[in-house]
């Protein structure tokens, strides 16, 4: 009986979107990585499980984030690109277009079994690396 109370209803799904998972991720760029809601640590789980899969991607989405950023950074990174674009995108899946800023920002190239970051021009950032690096 106890199982039965905790199932979820059968249609309970976890939103997805631009419109639900943004908040969150603003907060968490906003407290420098600290999760202080279950939305900010919602979106740092997602952001980390991008961050560990970037390798099992194949080549035309791959990315490769410097390891030394810490990921508010990166959070920072996916927030400022999709922020601007909020009217048009906000009922689309975060983590599709999580994917999307990640391979924009950080591309890689595969060489020798290893996806490598491919590197850019530091003006083709929006938050320049060096900014990135920094606490």
């Amino acid at each position: 009986m106890m199982q039965a109370a905790l199932a979820e209803p059968p249609d309970a799904r976890i939103d997805l979107t631009v419109t639900a998972v943004l908040p969150g991720c603003r907060s968490l760029v906003a407290t420098q990585g600290i999760a202080m809601s279950a939305e900010a640590a919602f979106c740092n789980g997602m952001i980390d499980a991008l961050l560990y899969l970037r390798e099992l991607l194949p080549r035309d989405i791959c990315y490769a984030v410097p390891v030394g950023i810490p990921r508010h950074r990166v959070v920072q990174a996916i927030v400022n690109e999709i922020e601007p674009l909020y009217p048009s995108i906000e009922a689309q899946h975060f983590r599709g277009l999580a994917i999307e800023v990640l391979h924009y920002k950080w591309p890689c190239h595969y060489a020798g079994g290893w996806f490598r970051y491919a590197g850019r021009n530091p003006a083709f950032f929006t938050v320049q690396p060096q900014d990135l690096t920094q606490q």
